[in-house]
């Protein structure tokens, strides 16, 4: 079973990471505020660049294994 549903322009907001100042675009659906963009943290050691292309950080974010997705992500 497929969902569909629209989001208009007042539903969408940022988040700007305070450890770098990157500008994330949000969303709210219902009650939750989400992030509507990847993580883009560079945390050392703790983050890759798939696929180990850096042109391509800018579209995917970066990849982050459990434990250090743990770390890096906002709180909230």
């Amino acid at each position: 079973m497929l969902c569909y549903f629209s989001l208009s322009a007042q539903d969408y907001d940022v988040f700007i990471d305070s450890r770098d100042g990157r500008v994330y675009k949000t969303v709210k659906i219902g009650e939750q505020l989400w992030m509507a963009e990847n993580l883009n943290y560079k945390a050392e050691s703790a983050s890759v660049i798939y696929p180990n292309n850096s042109p391509l950080i800018e579209v995917f974010g970066r990849l982050y294994c459990w434990e250090a997705a743990r770390e890096v992500c906002p709180d909230g």
